[in-house]
């Protein structure tokens, strides 16, 4: 018997069984016996794969992610998922469509609109922001340099106001926005799993920034298929045994100090012994009637 770190989930009737989060089962033997929790029945294993699960979400809170479907046993409490999300930038500034009235050179204006993203060194919305560079007698904007493209969840609209802390009122411009090439990835640990049938609710223990309308879950694990379907209750981040040392002629698998229920290893290895002695009995009985 090997011990294996982590937990693993398996549903009544099916053959699949999945690990939790952090499990390495890459060293795991095809043709190795597995005990989950305390059950008397042992199976075995008849392959091993790493498996990436992905699936779109929508915040239903800051803490709250909802997935489309059960999720069954894909995610579980205590999995670190990965989650990721766009973020958009200024892509160009078109058009001065209205210049408005009472700006100054020099003043530093701002996007109307959008929901931009916070700064985490100062926790300050990232706004696309333009310096004033020219103004008509009425202090209408005739120029504009970009100051900063900004970072947003929800990009502002085409045709967007500008801000000014000044007097400065009534200029709107034509923008286009572009999604930033790499996506955002936050790292998040679940708290609780809440399965139906159209959909899943996964609690997490940190909040996302508020604005984004839907992402990525992603998690990296490992998936077991069973020698036949799994007759226990469904199980979520149980224990289990992996026995994976054999003899080297029959493949009967090796008592270990400490190991439960060896009563059932035993059973398995006389099993293993009697259905070979009968394959024996069966060819000798063969050559005797050859003779």
């Amino acid at each position: 018997m090997r011990p294996f770190a982590g937990l693993l989930s398996i549903d009544s009737g099916t053959n699949k069984a999945v690990s939790s989060c952090g499990a390495d089962w890459k060293p795991v033997r095809v043709g190795s016996f597995i005990q989950i929790d305390a059950d008397s029945v042992f199976y075995q294993i008849t392959k091993i794969s790493p498996v990436f699960y992905i699936k779109e979400f929508y915040p239903s809170d800051t803490f709250a992610l909802s997935l489309k479907g059960d999720t069954g046993i894909n995610i579980s409490r205590g999995d670190i998922v990965t989650i990721t999300y766009k973020e958009y930038e200024l892509g160009a500034l078109i058009k001065i469509k209205n210049p408005g009235k009472n700006y100054k050179i020099d003043e530093i204006v701002r996007i109307a609109g959008g929901n931009p993203s916070v700064r985490k060194s100062d926790n300050l919305a990232e706004n696309t922001k333009f310096v004033v560079n020219e103004i008509d007698e009425f202090g209408g904007i005739v120029q504009l340099g970009l100051v900063e493209k900004g970072r947003y969840t929800i990009k502002p609209e085409r045709d967007s106001g500008l801000l000014s802390d000044l007097s400065g009122d009534g200029a709107e411009i034509e923008v286009e926005y572009e999604q930033i090439g790499n996506r955002i990835k936050l790292e998040k640990t679940v708290r609780l799993v809440k399965n139906e049938k159209d959909k899943t609710l996964v609690i997490i223990d940190s909040p996302i920034p508020v604005g984004i309308e839907n992402g990525d879950l992603s998690i990296e694990k490992w998936q077991m298929s069973l020698s036949g379907s799994y007759g226990g209750e469904s199980k979520r981040n149980c224990k289990y045994q992996i026995f994976s040392d054999f003899t080297p002629c029959l493949g009967m698998p090796m008592l270990l100090k400490n190991s439960q229920n060896q009563d059932i290893l035993i059973n398995k290895s006389l099993s293993l012994i009697d259905a070979k002695f009968a394959e024996l009995e069966q060819r000798v009985k063969i050559l005797e009637s050859k003779n």
